[in-house]
């Protein structure tokens, strides 16, 4: 059951990942996390998407971003599964989690 307080607002214009933002994106990835498991190939990595509750996903759709958000999460992805030992996983489609607030009271 999706909690009381999530709402839709009026639509607003969908934003997407700019070119820039993209290029930011790869270089950090590249420098801060690839490198890393290149120069360290017999460590196994792990890294998980931060689980948001269904409160934060209703924001980025309410405020236009979700679509940037999803294609920043897809694009990481897809540079962390070029190295065989990067480990990614993530819980947002786990509605159990993200749709009860209890889970984010900190």
């Amino acid at each position: 059951m999706i909690p009381e307080v999530i709402r839709q607002t009026e639509e607003t214009a969908e934003v997407h990942l700019t070119d820039e933002e993209i290029k930011i994106l790869d270089k950090n990835i590249r420098i801060n996390v690839l490198r890393v498991a290149e120069d360290h190939p017999d460590v196994d990595f792990y890294y998980f998407y931060t689980p948001y509750s269904i409160a934060k996903w209703n924001v980025l759709y309410n405020d236009g971003t979700l679509l940037k958000q999803l294609e920043a999460e897809k694009y990481t992805a897809e540079l962390l599964f070029t190295q065989e030992n990067i480990h990614l996983f993530s819980f947002n489609n786990r509605y159990d989690i993200t749709t009860d607030l209890n889970n984010y009271k900190d």
